[in-house]
């Protein structure tokens, strides 16, 4: 089993990985161009020019090797040059796992495939080239061209399938949003684990353990989640005495439903008497120590656990396919849009296809449930991988 200690900005990240990617003339830019992208700038040319200059000095080299003609482009000319030169030297897609929400987005007028560098997002990418975590292709190499001229960007994949609905956003949404939005899930999942699972693991993208079923200590978390979650909505999270016992549970009456569901989820879901007893518990140590430590506090170490992997997500949000599954993709996604896997790629990507009917525009990376470690790739041997084409 592995389980997740120490949560880096940018995934568990190896130091030895680190330094091998920086010792590889192939991704040492990319690594470079993507840890400074997390970093404000007054001038947004500086995303690339930096990494550019301490590409050189590592060289060694009096003048720039690279084909970019940094000192006389415009911005965006510039970040669509680094882009495309990234994208043809690394021996992956990583940098894709870069471009952010369209929301965020102040160069509206790049491709959709190219980073807006002048964006400092600090939310990890799922397929950031440092961490290992996940492998949805494995063995397949990348198949990537760019045509610049038409700033286009052709990749070899396959339509896993079509989002047919979204739920909420996971920073927003609270406990009993997530039990309601499971309850409208089927309860086996394709991959033979209970929905209660799925979604456990959905929610934070599978970073605390990567064995199914889940061990009963990781499952716990879960649950002291839940419960620590509805106190603190019903008392407030402060360390005041808070409001008198709570009485009427009925509200909450998602939790026994879903509870009754399945065996698996009797043993990680709470009843609403569970719920109360907790509840109550909060209050009561909070009215005996009332600036809330140690006796209020003690009960939020699994709650805390589980909630710190949530720094994984961001904001991104809860979706369905038309198949069924479930996953996490950018807040910009529509229904309509589509789930792909690419070669060259460790993660999904979600793409919507252009007005034009023979483009897609690339929306953002995801996490699909089911998809990650390179499930698919047994029931996708006969499948057909085609050329997109991203504008």
């Amino acid at each position: 089993m592995r389980v997740t200690a120490n949560l880096a900005v940018y995934g568990p990240a190896d130091n030895q990985r680190v330094r091998d990617l920086f010792d590889d003339d192939r991704e040492r830019l990319t690594l470079l161009v993507t840890r400074v992208k997390i970093y404000k700038t007054s001038e947004p040319r500086d995303k690339v020019l930096v990494p550019l200059a301490l590409e050189r000095h590592v060289k060694g080299a009096a003048q720039d090797l690279s084909p970019l003609k940094a000192h006389d482009a415009n911005v965006r000319s510039l970040y669509v040059q680094m882009t495309a030169h990234l994208l043809t030297m690394s021996s992956g897609l990583a940098l894709l796992s870069h471009v952010e929400d369209g929301s965020l987005r102040k160069l509206e007028d790049l491709p959709s495939w190219c980073p807006d560098y002048s964006v400092s997002v600090f939310s990890p990418p799922f397929g950031d080239m440092v961490s290992n975590w996940y492998d949805a292709l494995p063995l397949r190499e990348k198949s990537c061209c760019v045509d610049i001229a038409t700033q286009t960007l052709t990749l070899e994949g396959h339509a896993v399938d079509k989002i047919s609905r979204l739920g909420p956003s996971v920073l927003s949404a609270s406990a009993k949003d997530f039990l309601e939005f499971c309850l409208t899930l089927n309860i086996t999942y394709h991959n033979k684990q209970d929905r209660v699972e799925a979604l456990w693991r959905t929610l934070i993208a599978d970073h605390l353990s990567d064995v199914s079923p889940l061990p009963a200590g990781v499952s716990a978390l879960f649950a002291a989640w839940l419960l620590h979650s509805v106190a603190n909505s019903i008392l407030g999270n402060n360390d005041t005495d808070g409001p008198p016992p709570h009485k009427d549970w009925s509200d909450w009456s998602c939790f026994d439903e879903l509870r009754g569901s399945s065996a698996a989820a009797t043993a990680i879901i709470p009843s609403t008497t569970e719920l109360a007893a907790h509840t109550e518990l909060m209050r009561a140590r909070r009215v005996e120590s009332k600036d809330g430590v140690p006796e209020a506090k003690e009960l939020r170490g699994p709650h805390d656990a589980y909630q710190s992997s949530f720094m994984w997500v961001g904001g991104r949000i809860l979706f369905v396919t038309a198949s069924g599954s479930i996953g996490l993709a950018p807040p910009a996604t529509k229904v309509g849009d589509q789930a792909w896997l690419v070669s060259g790629a460790k993660v999904p990507f979600i793409l919507r296809p252009a007005e034009d009917g023979s483009h897609h525009k690339l929306v953002g990376e995801a996490y699909v449930h089911g998809y990650m470690h390179g499930e698919a790739v047994e029931r996708m041997q006969n499948a057909q991988f085609q050329k997109v084409m991203l504008c």
